[in-house]
Formats: C-alpha cells, structure tokens, sequence
C-alpha cells in the first residue's frame, strides 16, 4: 500500500511538472511582458519622485523637501531597491531632522 501511494505521488509530480510546462510555453512571453511593464511603470514612479525631490530642494522648504524625500523612499520600498533604498533613506534623515 505504502508503495501504491509513493508511485501516485510521483505522478502527480510529473503531471504538475508537465502542467507548469505547456502553461509556461502558452503564456510565458505574456506573463513575461505584464512584470517587464510592472517594472517600467514603477522605474517612471522613482524618477518622477526623485524629479520633485530636486525641485523641492531648489524651490521648496523644509518641510516639503522633507515629504518629497519620503515620498521617494516610499517609491523604493514598493520596488525593493536596496542600495538605492538605503541611499534615499540616508537623504531622507537629513532633510527631516
């Protein structure tokens, strides 16, 4: 019985595997071109915020270049950018002091 259970296992693993496969060869290049425009739309976000962060720190106050920076650090933390997330968090310290 034990033996009868372990091949069915197996089986469900190949037909997954084969599942997973022929989804992939259908829809990959879709699934593919939804996360690369994911990406765009979220890279125009960044530079859109940081755009207002440096017109806030030529034009604006304190407390709007403060807002401006962490509506940046926000933009960061939606994409999970470390090293740029840790360089605006840094800005961001100094400018909300």
């Amino acid at each position: 019985m034990a033996r009868a259970k372990g091949a069915h296992a197996n089986w469900v693993l190949v037909a997954v595997a084969i599942a997973a496969v022929v989804i992939w060869q259908r829809y990959g290049e879709t699934i593919q071109a939804h996360f690369k425009g994911e990406q765009s739309a979220q890279k125009k976000a960044i530079r859109s915020a940081e755009i207002k962060y440096e017109n806030a720190r030529r034009n604006g106050g304190d407390a709007e270049r403060c807002r401006a920076a962490d509506a940046v650090v926000a933009a960061y933390l939606r994409v999970g950018d470390g090293p740029d997330l840790q360089r605006w968090q840094r800005i961001r310290a100094e400018d909300c002091r």
